[in-house]
């Protein structure tokens, strides 16, 4: 007709590293006007994505399963959840990215070498978490609390998150799910760009943030201010059978979180 959309799937065998270039091109029909946006050039960089990653914590959640197994539908990913108290026998150096759930007071000594290192971290918070420390470790986001009360929190998806792209399916399902807990108290608002979901409670969608990512004085750190990912998982699967929304989020904020900033290309496109 006149006018209509289609999309076509097209998959690549990524079989070489580096940058690779791709003509994309459809042939023109007849009394075509212009042929001008018949092709298009693209860029992709292809690399070893595979990435070890640690999870540290203090005690047994049902959280840390829903991580592990979220990270590791793909293939790339390797995960290895580990007692803080173990630390030194499973050698952070060693990970692309460290996730630090819910520590408290306790831990404070034994991770201040891997705070002061330039190893990705994402932190999870919730009702465990010393919001003391956790503030003084990273400046992605800052939590204000004069008690040790949790509230229920959903997920509200932004619009102005640019560091990855979330699909339309997944952010649908985002807003159907069930609530985090989340700590009481106020919140210091990251700055545009860095909030991909933000706290909705009841009605009211706030400015609070819910996850967050961004560089950190060269570190990239992402931060979930909220617990009760299995809920999310248990309630995706009893409406859709899969854990599609889960696996994209942390397959994206891993992905970020371990991208290497300087292949960050910006490419321009010269016209004649």
């Amino acid at each position: 007709s006149n006018s209509f959309q289609k999309q076509v799937a097209i998959k690549l065998n990524a079989n070489k590293k580096g940058l690779r270039k791709y003509n994309i091109s459809i042939a023109p029909v007849k009394n075509e006007i212009s042929t001008q946006n018949n092709s298009e050039t693209i860029y992709v960089d292809v690399l070893d994505a595979k990435q070890k990653i640690l999870v540290l914590y203090e005690a047994p959640h049902p959280d840390i399963a829903v991580i592990k197994q979220s990270i590791e539908a793909n293939k790339n990913y390797e995960v290895k959840a580990s007692l803080v108290s173990d630390i030194a026998s499973v050698k952070p150096p060693d990970y692309n990215l460290v996730i630090l759930y819910q520590l408290t007071s306790a831990s404070n000594g034994a991770i201040q070498n891997l705070v002061k290192s330039k190893i990705p971290l994402w932190y999870f918070v919730g009702g465990q978490t010393d919001l003391g420390n956790f503030n003084n470790q990273q400046k992605v986001n800052r939590i204000t609390s004069n008690r040790l009360e949790l509230q229920e929190v959903f997920a509200q998806p932004t619009t102005d998150f640019t560091a990855f792209t979330l699909s339309d399916s997944s952010r649908r399902k985002i807003n159907s799910l069930p609530p985090l807990m989340a700590p009481y108290g106020s919140y210091a608002v990251p700055q545009p760009g860095n909030v991909l979901l933000k706290q909705r409670i009841g009605t009211v969608t706030t400015p609070f943030p819910l996850l967050s990512f961004a560089d950190d004085g060269g570190r990239r750190v992402g931060v979930l201010a909220g617990e009760g990912l299995w809920r999310w998982q248990l309630a995706e699967y009893q409406t859709y059978s899969n854990h599609h929304t889960l696996e994209e989020i942390f397959g994206q904020g891993v992905q970020y979180l371990t991208a290497n900033a300087n292949r960050q290309r910006f490419i321009v496109y010269t016209v004649k």
